[in-house]
């Protein structure tokens, strides 16, 4: 007699999202919990070439991280890109240089992934007049394009200041793509310390205004420079129109979109996956 055998239940936490795009509480990005998925990390090939790893899709969460929703964002602070093979120096404080991408598993931006990946880089960071910095890895998660300030990501420097792998380009498009290892750009910025809840929130706030304008453009709502240069995000219940409930705050980015001689755009996106929710047009008379 056969007996047949039932299958395994996964446990709870195995289905859990990292959601990194999540920066709501403006705080680091969170680690992968013990028990997810994550994508298999790649090795440097001898050709030259990273390959992006074949990603499973979670078709069984609720919410899937896709690769890089948002459009590129200005880095708060004074930042730096660095080639592989090549150093820069940022405002006399510290030469990075990077030394190598070790590993590049960021979930794609044509899949739906259980969770969005990481790359690993090698770095090196040089005082002026010091020996050479020893070697350290830093990671970086997929999910989005301006990564904040984390545990990961961060080098603390001299001085009392520290530097933090904001972004790694190009970005993953599709399972199996192989990246040129001379086309990694790094990118770094260089802040005291002390500034890392500035430097996450003013870095979450761009990321935010960035994707609601690209989703008005995109969608054919009449957005000019002038227009975007005002767009705000609305974070008090008290300065809502009546059209948008205050809890919306709760899940919600709010952006305020005024434009001039026109009714003032109000764009709602879900605080976990940065997506565009809902779109108001509110007379401007209309609003607090």
């Amino acid at each position: 007699m056969h007996l047949m055998r039932a299958p395994l239940a996964w446990p709870l936490q195995l289905v859990t999202i990292l959601l990194l795009a999540s920066s709501c509480d403006r705080s680091a990005p969170r680690e992968a919990p013990h028990g997810t998925l994550p994508l298999p990390a790649t090795r440097p090939a001898s050709s030259g070439v990273v390959a992006a790893p074949t990603v499973p899709t979670a078709s069984s969460a609720p919410s899937p991280v896709r690769g890089p929703l948002l459009p590129e964002v200005l880095i708060p602070g004074p930042t730096v890109k660095v080639a592989i093979g090549q150093s820069a120096t940022i405002d006399d404080v510290v030469t990075i240089a990077l030394l190598g991408v070790l590993s590049d598993g960021r979930c794609p931006s044509s899949v739906d992934c259980a969770w969005s990946g990481e790359a690993t880089l090698r770095v090196s960071f040089t005082s002026p007049g010091a020996p050479e910095g020893s070697p350290r890895e830093l990671r970086i998660f997929g999910g989005r394009n301006a990564q904040p300030a984390g545990k990961n990501n961060v080098a603390p420097l001299q001085g009392d200041r520290v530097a933090v792998l904001v972004s790694l380009d190009p970005y993953p498009e599709r399972p199996n793509q192989t990246i040129d290892r001379t086309s990694y750009l790094a990118t770094f910025a260089v802040i005291p310390s002390g500034d890392i809840p500035r430097f996450n929130e003013a870095l979450s706030d761009r990321v935010v205004l960035a994707a609601c304008l690209a989703h008005a453009r995109s969608a054919g709502h009449d957005v000019d420079p002038s227009s975007a240069a005002l767009a705000a995000l609305v974070k008090t219940p008290g300065l809502l129109p009546a059209a948008i409930a205050p809890g919306a705050l709760t899940d919600h980015w709010v952006l305020r979109v005024p434009r001039p001689g026109k009714a003032d755009l109000w764009l709602l996106h879900d605080k976990k996956t940065y997506r565009p929710v809902r779109d108001v047009v509110v007379d401007a008379a209309a609003t607090p």
